[in-house]
């Protein structure tokens, strides 16, 4: 039982860590987000009312998005934002959509760790190659893709303290079964 609650102990510090870097990231994506606002805003005039054609802000508003999308959805998984289809959750049992949510957070893990992983691959090798990106904005690549090896990492941790979390209930209620019927037994060898 000590065991028990020392690895919750720790899911729960770790968790903590994470809980932070999310937050820490959404903060950047809220400030990418403000300088996507501003960046478009100032095309905008400058383009309309003082003729002065900003060749360079569509690329930073588009620079800045991948920023705004791979650092925000680690928080949004975490606080529950992404689509659920609730028709499908709603036809099935307790027992059934454990099982139903341990295949998901399962193929989601492997599915964030493999894209990571890529993701990971490709921001190195353009580094290292000191790949520029030669647009109106003459802009290092792996700059532009930093953010995707970032996001997609804490999206596979976040899916596999979610699977882990299941699999904890689920080995608890086995552990009740297991009591209960245990307690049947003596009683009934007790009559």
């Amino acid at each position: 039982m000590g065991e028990d609650r020392l690895f919750h102990k720790a899911l729960h510090s770790m968790n903590r860590i994470l809980t932070f870097c999310e937050w820490f990231l959404l903060v950047f994506a809220c400030v990418s987000l403000f300088l996507i606002v501003f960046v478009v805003f100032y095309g905008v005039i400058g383009r309309e009312l003082l003729s002065l054609p900003v060749l360079w802000t569509n690329d930073a508003a588009a620079y800045l998005m991948v920023y705004l999308t791979f650092f925000s959805i680690p928080w949004i998984l975490q606080a529950g934002g992404h689509v659920k289809i609730d028709i499908l959750i709603s036809s099935l049992n307790k027992g059934k959509i454990k099982y139903l949510n341990l295949m998901i957070y399962t193929i989601c893990t492997m599915v964030m760790a493999i894209f990571f992983w890529y993701s990971l691959n490709i921001t190195i090798d353009s580094f290292q190659r000191g790949t520029v990106k030669l647009d109106s904005i003459p802009w290092p690549e792996y700059l532009l893709m930093v953010p995707i090896p970032i996001g997609s990492f804490l999206l596979c941790v976040r899916f596999f303290f979610y699977l882990i979390e299941i699999l904890s209930r689920m080995d608890n209620d086995i552990q009740k079964l297991t009591i209960l019927a245990s307690s049947e037994r003596h009683e009934v060898n007790r009559k």
